[in-house]
């Protein structure tokens, strides 16, 4: 709650004006250039965003800051997580989570119809099913600490099961089947790159600038949907240039123009500087404050156990 929460809360915020102002365009001075941004993002949408019930079942669809579904039915999954461990106490074993995995996925397959990529509707399900797998993963890893794989088979290690997981993607098209399989093949990418740390692409992946874009990740994440949107209409509107229906039939709208590669490489820019004040202003310190304060929980907790 204490990394997840501020900076869901203080993103969303920042969507309010923007839809606001997009709100007052269509209502007020006529500009019928899109859809009502009110019947999207009404009022009742924003409570279940704001109090993370937007993932579970409330919403027929994205609305707000739209990638905070994920950290919706994230949360809700860290507590079933809490529930297993303390209802198994000792008796916790990887497996559990394997078979919590494979339950989840499971009922996943069955509601999912067409596509098991459900976001507002059955995301929860797939959520858990991905952590819990995560969760099976790192035991594998740390029960395989002492396995070295020296750099040469790591870098042929590394690239096949990259290479894997693009194929299933590739694969994964309107086939639920070849979606579940870039899930578990996702998972094999993760368990490779935990035991090879000296191979071509973990070597890469441990130099500074990535490992800076690792930790700004959550606030990328949760930052970049609105820096998209508002360039975007910056884009078509004021400056009026043209774009283009997102590929693939997607919602959405792409940006038009011969000078692509270099506007990519500045919205990446522009997101990048952005996360890392969000990160340095509002997630780490929220999230030192709260794991402080569980700290002192802890300890008052201990010593309330003592004999006196």
């Amino acid at each position: 709650i204490g990394r997840l929460y501020p900076l869901h809360v203080f993103v969303l915020l920042l969507w309010v004006p923007y839809i606001a102002l997009k709100g007052y365009r269509y209502h007020v001075q006529g500009f019928t250039g899109g859809d009502d941004p009110f019947a999207l993002n009404d009022l009742r949408s924003f409570v279940t965003t704001l109090f993370l019930l937007n993932g579970v079942g409330l919403q027929d669809r994205q609305s707000w800051n739209f990638p905070s579904w994920t950290i919706s039915v994230e949360l809700f999954t860290y507590f079933v997580f809490f529930a297993l461990v303390v209802t198994a106490g000792r008796r916790y074993r990887p497996v559990h989570a394997l078979l919590t995995s494979v339950v989840a996925y499971v009922i996943l397959f069955v509601l999912g119809k067409d596509t098991l990529l459900k976001s507002v509707d059955f995301g929860f399900f797939r959520c858990a099913g991905g952590f819990f797998l995560g969760v099976f993963v790192h035991s594998l890893s740390a029960s395989a600490r002492g396995v070295s794989v020296g750099p040469r088979l790591g870098s042929l290690l590394e690239l096949l099961v990259i290479g894997a997981a693009v194929e299933a993607v590739i694969l994964s098209e309107g086939s639920k089947v070849f979606e579940m399989l870039a899930f578990v093949t996702f998972a094999v990418v993760i368990l490779t790159f935990t035991l090879s740390t000296r191979g071509v692409v973990s070597r890469f992946l441990c130099t500074r600038p990535m490992l800076l874009v690792g930790t700004l990740s959550y606030s990328i994440y949760m930052v970049h949907a609105l820096i998209y949107n508002v360039a975007l209409n910056v884009w078509e509107y004021v400056l009026k240039l043209p774009v283009q229906p997102n590929v693939g039939g997607g919602a959405g709208k792409s940006i038009v123009s011969a000078m692509s590669p270099l506007i990519n490489v500045l919205m990446i820019l522009i997101i990048l500087a952005v996360a890392y004040v969000t990160y340095t202003l509002i997630e780490k310190p929220w999230r030192d404050r709260f794991r402080a304060l569980s700290e002192r929980l802890g300890e008052m907790r201990v010593r309330g156990r003592r004999p006196t």
